[in-house]
């Protein structure tokens, strides 16, 4: 009798710790690069992490915190667009934190955080139309 009880206690705790685990590795681990921006498009953000140049990918889901960003927003939303572009809200040498997540390979943004912009004098020249 001991013996059984002991069984069923031992394999109730084997089950839940694989549970446990199998949950753990379901949800993606949420990691977060800073540095500046080495270059943008419509869907990545480039950075210098620090351990050279990382590619995040941006989608319509991905969050973009900047001073001004609620403004271009709205003035977007007013126009009839969906939103503002990221690239119309982190540029090159800007200093950002993002927060991102590995999928196959492919580091995903979720939030982008604009630390610190680079003065609207020291930004590249925007190329002739």
């Amino acid at each position: 009798m001991k013996q059984a009880t002991f069984l069923s206690v031992a394999a109730f705790i084997c089950c839940f710790a694989v549970s446990i685990a199998a949950a753990g590795q379901d949800k993606a681990k949420v990691l977060t690069a800073i540095g500046p921006v080495v270059a943008t498009s419509a869907d990545s953000v480039t950075v210098d992490a620090g351990k050279g140049n990382q590619v995040f990918m941006t989608t319509s889901s991905t969050k973009v915190k900047v001073t001004g960003g609620s403004t271009k927003t709205e003035a977007a939303k007013e126009a009839g667009a969906k939103g503002v572009k990221v690239t119309d809200l982190v540029h090159q040498g800007d200093q950002v934190s993002v927060k991102y997540t590995d999928v196959g390979g492919k580091l995903m943004a979720s939030e982008i955080e604009v630390k610190l912009r680079r003065p609207a004098n020291a930004q590249p020249a925007k190329p002739a139309k």
